[in-house]
């Protein structure tokens, strides 16, 4: 229940506690997912955020329907035919892949299901943002006063025919409410605690070196930096506040996880997250530093960052508590030209710690509801309606140059002589690559690290950014 008065945003989190012995023996996962969420309106009479149907089923959902997979089933977001007001879009396609992506059904795992309402607060007729249009809330950004419904079903990689007709599985939900009583104002710092877990003993052996120390502190000056300092201090605006050390050591595991394959992630983050204080579940970002992440068992490439969830999980102890990146195990030995206990400018700094900054600030920005402008095939684009897009590709995938060619010509006219080597245009907001946001590292001149590609945030992404809980 929301009180009157009350400005912020509601973060909700289910996680599956138990799932029925029949299925978890047959190897069996399952996934919370929200499908119905209720709200009062400034309008008349109650309003659903959420409203996902299914031809899948056969009766009312919640009157004894069940699921039950036909050929050609599909699923859709509304019955009245409007947009899944509670997840970012403007149209049933967006709704439906953001509702996908924040009940993460099918990552076997990772049984959570984690959302947050309002997920945007442009002005009304704005693309992409319906919240305030439909009269869910005032022009304050004030939450509608009064009970809210949030309905949940799991759903398993199980079919009930493949275990035998005439059965009924059931399973076990936690719930997690996280109300944020902030108010949702571009022009108000705001501030985001860190846990800082160092895993393995090579990085804890390194942050206990006078230059292991200097750099974890600019490392994280460095975010900070990127958020509220300008040109981004009157968009996203968000400091550091408290920052907790942990080191997850050799004799606790740690160096189990030091070299890191994604496809251990949702084992590591449900580890990793356990070992820090439960008082910060709800308040604290988990940010993990390991060595190397690689892209697959095999080894693959070299992963740079990875975050647990868009957004992340609102506890700890799940698949999505956390964001990890890489130190490359170069924690003792980055920015040589500095000495610690003295001033080290950007201008001084490694072109490769200066992008390791970028990469913090980049995973922060997912955990905290942010996707990729235009992800690697330029055909899947956020739904921020002040963000560039990218669609021509080279090579099959979105690149700085790229997205300097037709029918991205804009950034080409916006960023005359750019070659990404000595010749930079940080401050051009048409070129997606100028955004903390873009899929891909940046270009930063080894000659000269404060020279490089920008990492700009548009009043919109702050927005998004402000309205989740962790913000405080």
């Amino acid at each position: 229940t929301i009180p009157v008065g009350f400005v912020g945003s509601i973060g909700l989190q289910a996680e599956l506690t138990g799932l029925h012995s029949t299925l978890r023996n047959a190897g069996g996962y399952g996934w919370p997912a929200l499908v119905e969420l209720t709200a009062p309106t400034y309008g008349s009479g109650a309003k659903d955020w959420v409203n996902l149907t299914s031809t899948c089923k056969n009766t009312s959902l919640f009157t004894g329907g069940s699921y039950a997979y036909t050929a050609g089933c599909t699923v859709d977001v509304d019955t009245a035919g409007t947009p899944m007001s509670g997840f970012l879009g403007a149209s049933d396609a967006q709704g439906l892949a953001s509702w996908e992506l924040s009940n993460a059904i099918g990552y076997a795992g990772e049984e959570y299901s984690h959302a947050v309402f309002p997920s945007c607060d442009w002005a009304a007729g704005a693309a992409e943002c319906p919240f305030v249009a439909n009269n869910f809330l005032n022009g304050s950004g004030e939450l509608p006063a009064g009970t809210y419904t949030a309905k949940y079903i799991i759903v398993t990689n199980f079919l009930v025919s493949s275990l035998g007709a005439g059965h009924s599985y059931t399973g076990d939900l936690r719930v997690t409410v996280r109300k944020k009583a902030q108010a949702v104002d571009a022009t108000i710092g705001k501030a985001v605690d860190l846990n800082v877990i160092l895993v393995g003993n090579e990085n804890i052996n390194a942050s206990r070196t006078a230059r292991g120390q200097m750099n974890l502190d600019l490392l994280l000056e460095g975010m900070q930096s990127l958020y509220s300092a300008a040109p981004n201090n009157g968009t996203a605006n968000l400091k550091i506040g408290t920052v907790t050390a942990y080191e997850w050591d050799c004799a606790s595991g740690g160096d189990t996880y030091a070299t890191l394959s994604v496809n251990d992630l949702a084992t590591f983050f449900k580890t990793g997250s356990s070992l820090v204080s439960a008082a910060s579940s709800g308040t604290a970002l988990n940010v993990f530093l390991v060595s190397r992440i690689s892209s697959g068992s095999g080894g693959g490439l070299t992963v740079l960052g990875v975050a647990g969830g868009i957004p992340g999980s609102l506890v700890h102890g799940t698949a999505a508590s956390g964001l990890v990146f890489s130190t490359m195990d170069d924690l003792a030995t980055f920015n040589s030209s500095c000495t610690p206990g003295g001033a080290c400018a950007l201008g001084s700094q490694d072109a490769d710690f200066v992008d390791m900054q970028a990469t913090v600030a980049h995973e922060v920005g997912h955990y905290l509801g942010l996707r990729h402008l235009s992800e690697k095939a330029g055909t899947t684009h956020d739904l921020v309606p002040d963000t560039p897009e990218c669609s021509t590709t080279t090579g099959g995938m979105i690149t700085q140059s790229s997205c300097r060619s037709a029918p991205e010509a804009t950034c080409n006219a916006a960023c005359p002589g750019y070659n990404g080597s000595t010749t930079f245009c940080a401050a051009a907001a048409d070129c997606q690559f100028n955004h903390l946001m873009f899929w891909l590292s940046k270009n930063i001149s080894s000659s000269n690290p404060a020279n490089g590609d920008g990492n700009l945030i548009t009043t919109d992404s702050g927005a998004v950014i402000r309205l989740n809980p962790h913000v405080r």
